[in-house]
């Protein structure tokens, strides 16, 4: 559902990262990150209504490390979840956005 979603950006216009709070459980699809881009940032100790802030920071961090950065270019966020099915077209959301 998630690769339909992001396949509907414009070429260049999305970055993806992702946060694996079971790493062993990505490394057997990592394939499907490769295919999709998808940069995978540091493991952070989470849980259920526990400690949701270090993973999201570590995305938002890997997101503003990143070289393509143009400081001339607003850039938003949008955290979605692999337990959540997406319910606007990307072009919906992005043009929420902008």
């Amino acid at each position: 559902i998630w690769r339909a979603f992001f396949a509907e950006a414009p070429a260049g216009s999305v970055e993806i990262y992702a946060h694996c709070s079971r790493p062993d459980e990505c490394k057997k699809h990592i394939d499907i990150f490769n295919d999709m881009k998808i940069t995978l940032v540091p493991t952070q100790a989470t849980g259920w209504c526990t400690n949701l802030v270090a993973p999201m920071w570590a995305l938002v961090r890997a997101a503003l490390d990143s070289e393509t950065w143009d400081t001339n270019v607003v850039r938003k966020y949008v955290y979605v979840s692999n337990s959540h099915l997406p319910l606007q077209t990307m072009a919906t959301v992005q043009h929420m956005l902008f």
